[in-house]
């Protein structure tokens, strides 16, 4: 393994009980794909959505936020995420799962006048990234299924411009 990263001492890792040396190979591989410095937290695997979500709301409560910033995140996590795939496991999540996600949220949820605006959407997408970038930085997750998840679209809109006439109308009231 690469040297421990606070010490810079050399580590090493045995195993065992492998009936087969191809078993044995894959076991090798799995250690080198996810040697690049501390293994994992020791919560990985266990920890839900809502769990990590909580940990992560509470880490960055004002001032590492703004408290504004930290209350629409809250209430994304609170209103949209938590719901809908709050009970998944974190090393479960997959880009499938995420895609499936975002379809729930622009065809199902209701915000403020009928369905939920499609920057709204993306703005849950962006929440999401920015928590799972965190759990790939503190070692929670070994990489961010989001990154493969699409990116939800947010068309184009002409702005409503008032002609020269209607502007001179609305200054003579």
């Amino acid at each position: 393994l690469p040297p421990d990263p606070a010490t810079g001492r050399r580590r090493q890792q045995r195993g065992a009980g492998f009936r087969t040396r191809k078993e044995a190979e894959a076991a090798l591989n799995e250690v080198l794909a996810g040697a690049d410095g501390a293994p994992l937290g020791r919560a990985a695997g266990r920890q839900t959505v809502h769990e990590f979500l909580d940990e992560w709301l509470t880490a960055n409560k004002p001032p590492v936020l703004s408290p504004t910033t930290w209350k629409g995140y809250a209430d994304l996590a609170r209103n949209r995420v938590i719901p809908r795939i709050g009970a998944v496991r974190l090393e479960a999540l997959t880009p499938k799962i995420l895609r499936d996600f975002y379809t729930d949220l622009r065809e199902n949820c209701v915000g403020r006048n009928g369905r939920l605006a499609p920057q709204s959407v993306r703005n849950t997408y962006t929440f999401v990234n920015r928590v799972l970038e965190d759990a790939v930085r503190l070692r929670v997750l070994k990489e961010n299924p989001n990154r493969l998840a699409p990116r939800p679209k947010v068309p184009k809109t002409e702005a409503n411009v008032w002609s020269p006439e209607e502007a001179s109308e609305f200054i003579a009231r």
